[in-house]
């Protein structure tokens, strides 16, 4: 079983006990990146400080692999390979030009922790809480202050290290160590979460949200982002056009600022395009928002304007796109829902799943990550298999032949 699931199924088990969820983040073990243990009464202080433990992991996102619009990455012990789609330099490679097969991204010679994909970009974050970005920035999605792309890994400059990371399409924001919250990138439907400090200008560097320092959880997608802070209460912000906030009925079209979303406490959350999901305290995943697609689970083509339970779980490991959602479960099974015009659930057709339902059962798996129409996922043996679109080479098979099954990404031999 993957660390990121046995950290979890901790978080489940404490769950019901009825514990605080600010409560649920002491280990005895190891953190899941590798880490020091997270010690309950260092940490107790540290809460009283606003600070958050500097070894919280990027856990249950994909932080192994990573899928965007028509590229992926993949971090192994011998660094992060992508590969796919690279018209704006999200490969990180050199020179550019689009990959059927891995490569590896020329990055300092370090401990790396998490790697995450936007539409045209890819952030890491390192061992020591550094992020690097690469790739399109048009909108200032790579934190460097400026809209200009870069085809090599750049430092992102941020006030203190990074517990935890989330990449949208267009735009990023990072937990830090004190539990701030910071985004950069493009800010149009106010995806960034810093009500209007900057209009719909985009924010080409990180800059804080809010005033509190109790984040433990963050991510986004195209127009909206969600976060948890440590009371377990959901956030989202952005684009509500579709109640992709979870706001009910009555909610704006849109938010520039975190809301509190109705009800329940959360472990995490994983926007999509024009919906969500997350995992409450008791490791059950709801969704809510567009429902076009059955990118719910819920049975339907129903949008839901508040969270609603797709899925008892428990689930330790989820990621949405556009228009289809996987999860991992703790006996190290996936289960798929939503669209599957291009084959991105890997069930070897084409008919789309209406409910999560088990895929790829020969593999038992520890992480996914859910492009837009293609998904990546790591075994917990430490493979990595993709299925769906490959224009471009984003399967990384060595060819651009559409895949229905998982198929072993084809990394360079020796390993």
């Amino acid at each position: 079983m993957s660390a990121a699931s046995v950290r979890l199924l901790s978080l489940l088990a404490l769950a019901g006990l009825g514990c605080g969820v600010q409560e649920l983040a002491i280990l005895d073990g190891p953190s899941a990146d590798g880490g020091p243990a997270i010690d309950a009464g260092a940490r107790d202080a540290g809460r009283d400080a606003g600070a958050v433990d500097a070894a919280m992991p990027d856990e249950g996102f994909g932080r192994r692999v990573a899928a965007g619009r028509a590229h992926s990455c993949a971090l192994r012990d011998d660094g992060i390979w992508c590969w796919g789609g690279d018209g704006a330099g999200q490969l990180g490679l050199s020179p550019s030009g689009d990959r059927t097969r891995p490569e590896r991204v020329e990055l300092p010679p370090r401990a790396w922790r998490s790697v995450l994909a936007g539409a045209a970009h890819t952030c890491a974050r390192d061992a020591a809480g550094a992020v690097w970005c690469w790739g399109r920035n048009d909108l200032g999605q790579l934190g460097q202050g400026d809209f200009e792309p870069r085809s090599g890994p750049v430092e992102v400059a941020l006030p203190a290290p990074v517990a935890q990371l989330g990449v949208g399409e267009n735009h990023a924001c990072a937990i830090l160590t004190n539990g701030q919250l910071h985004c950069w990138g493009h800010n149009y439907e106010g995806q960034l979460g810093l009500d209007d400090l900057f209009g719909a200008g985009d924010v080409p560097e990180p800059t804080r949200v809010g005033t509190e320092s109790d984040w433990e959880q963050v991510d986004g997608h195209q127009g909206h982002s969600c976060g948890v802070r440590m009371q377990g209460t959901l956030h989202c912000w952005g684009r509500n056009t579709e109640s992709q906030l979870g706001l009910g009925p009555s909610g704006p079209i849109q938010r520039r600022f975190p809301t509190p979303v109705p009800d329940a406490r959360w472990l995490a959350a994983s926007p999509g395009q024009s919906h969500s999901c997350g995992i409450d305290a008791a490791g059950a995943l709801h969704c809510w928002g567009s429902n076009g697609s059955f990118q719910l689970g819920t049975g339907d083509r129903e949008p839901r304007d508040v969270p609603t339970r797709t899925f008892e779980g428990p689930v330790v490991q989820l990621d949405t796109d556009t228009f289809h959602g996987c999860a991992v479960t703790p006996d190290e099974a996936m289960r798929c829902w939503g669209r599957n015009v291009e084959g991105q659930l890997g069930t070897g057709d084409l008919m789309d799943l209406r409910a999560p339902t088990e895929v790829g059962a020969s593999v038992a798996w520890s992480e996914v990550a859910t492009g837009r129409f293609h998904t990546c996922a790591r075994s917990t043996d430490g493979r990595f298999f993709c299925t769906g679109e490959n224009s471009e080479g984003r399967l990384g098979t060595g060819d651009t032949e559409r895949r229905r099954d998982w198929t072993e990404v084809a990394f360079p031999d020796p390993r």
